[in-house]
């Protein structure tokens, strides 16, 4: 993480605020994934800023196929890319985004598919409809300890039990989508890896907001990205420079 801040003072700063969340801790007791996800998260960032596409692209293939939370930062990072290629003519820049980014679907794909394979209607109901309450015995509505519309909806009575089916899915879908395409607009005003973050934050949350539960690690997870977006620099020529400036005096020892 320090390679993702203007300096060494703001990148131990980041990492004492990721590595000491006292969520994200817990979680990390329990067995929860939550660290894993942040981990590719931030070697993603720390790629991408390097000018290191494919491995990027890769590496958010494989953060987005490990757990959902990642696809929702695939349609803002892809339009990142295309906004970045705005000097060079329509079917240039589709085929540099080409080149850039055709690691992302393969990694997915390389890891879902001989789950999906294996076992279609499980696959199905394991990753989709237990979560969503598409099957008789689905996570209950708010599960142990929630925040969000799932407190609303049970406190007002609207459902006869944890267990029961409530149209969670359609309204993150009514919500998160045109939240996608305001951050895709707000991108191309301002194309900076801040700016993305923090459309993904907010995209993100609001889609955890109105699902079928909020778990406190979900919440840990959050504040986590807004610690991403607050201390990431802006000036990935500075990176560039330090690297070079590090392999030059590591050259000039050498001889």
């Amino acid at each position: 993480s320090p390679y993702l801040t203007s300096g060494w003072e703001e990148g131990h700063a980041l990492q004492i605020g990721l590595a000491l969340n006292p969520i994200l801790v817990e979680s990390f007791v329990l067995g929860l994934s939550d660290y894993l996800l942040l981990a590719m998260i931030v070697a993603f960032l720390a790629l991408r800023m390097r000018g290191q596409h494919r491995a990027a692209a890769a590496v958010l293939g494989l953060a987005a196929a490990t757990r959902q939370f990642g696809w929702l930062l695939v349609p803002v990072y892809l339009a990142s890319e295309w906004f970045a290629l705005a000097d060079h003519a329509w079917r240039d820049r589709l085929r540099l985004l080409t080149r850039r980014l055709w690691p992302l679907p393969l990694v997915a794909l390389g890891v879902i598919l001989p789950f999906f394979l294996a076992n279609p209607r499980g696959f199905y109901e394991d990753v989709i409809a237990f979560g969503s309450g598409n099957i008789a015995d689905a996570y209950p509505i708010g599960g142990p300890h929630t925040y969000g519309l799932s407190v609303l909806v049970l406190g007002a009575g609207l459902v006869d039990h944890q267990g029961s089916y409530f149209p969670f899915g359609p309204i993150q879908l009514l919500i998160t989508v045109p939240l996608t395409v305001a951050a895709v607009w707000m991108q191309k005003r301002d194309n900076t890896i801040r700016r993305m973050l923090l459309s993904y934050f907010l995209v993100l949350s609001i889609f955890l907001f109105t699902g079928r539960f909020m778990h406190t690690n979900y919440v840990g997870y959050l504040f986590a990205l807004l610690l991403l977006a607050y201390f990431v620099d802006e000036s990935p020529h500075q990176h560039s420079a330090m690297i070079c400036s590090g392999k030059t005096r590591s050259a000039e020892r050498t001889l």
